[in-house]
């Protein structure tokens, strides 16, 4: 319980990292949304939702790995 809050709290404070369209189309992934889901709620290219995706990941990893 006190890790899975743990970890939640440093996703809350690693996604304040991502720039504002990173930001959406991951808390849409994160909701459950599909890929061409995502690409017509933000009006971007399904590619370009896939790299945003891909982004965001690395960053979060790079973040939460490095969490002291």
């Amino acid at each position: 319980q006190a890790s899975a809050e743990f970890f939640e709290i440093c996703m809350r404070e690693s996604m304040e990292l991502l720039r504002p369209l990173h930001r959406e189309i991951l808390s849409l992934r994160i909701q459950g949304h599909s890929v061409d889901e995502i690409s017509e709620l933000t009006h971007r290219s399904r590619r370009t939702v896939e790299r945003s995706l891909q982004t965001s990941r690395g960053l979060l990893a790079d973040a939460l790995l490095n969490e002291e």
